[in-house]
């Protein structure tokens, strides 16, 4: 609903916010964030997930501030990969659902979707293979 009003009456602003939102996205991506001492509470993580929900309603990207709010948390580093993982993969069943149910999977975009995933596999081959010297 927030999308339809503002693409209806305020499509400037819907464009800075993204703007801002990448931007600060890609200013999380440099800084390191410490650690917390102990887990974070409840409302903290409703505070995460909601705004990730209104992200990913507004512009189809609601994995930067879980991913963020995750990686703060006290935990193994392969507890949180499976976390992100599993998050990621139910965000993108479920917007393939409403996509499905509002009829938009089409035969074109299914063709492009089993052509995209050669291409995804052979990138991450090659970067695995050539990854940069960077940690």
């Amino acid at each position: 609903m927030i999308l339809n009003h503002l693409s209806n009456y305020a499509i400037d602003l819907l464009e800075v916010l993204l703007g801002i939102f990448i931007l600060g996205s890609g200013a999380l991506l440099i800084i390191h964030p410490h650690l917390l001492k102990c887990g974070s509470s409840n409302f903290t993580h409703l505070i995460a997930g909601s705004f990730g929900g209104l992200l990913s309603g507004l512009f189809g990207v609601g994995g930067p501030p879980l991913i963020m709010h995750i990686y703060l948390q006290p935990l193994p580093f392969p507890v949180m990969r499976t976390t992100m993982l599993a998050i990621l993969g139910i965000m993108t069943l479920i917007r393939i659902a409403f996509e499905g149910y509002n009829e938009n999977i089409t035969g074109a975009v299914l063709k492009l979707s089993l052509l995209s995933v050669p291409v995804s596999v052979l990138a991450t081959l090659f970067a695995r293979r050539f990854s940069p010297p960077i940690s």
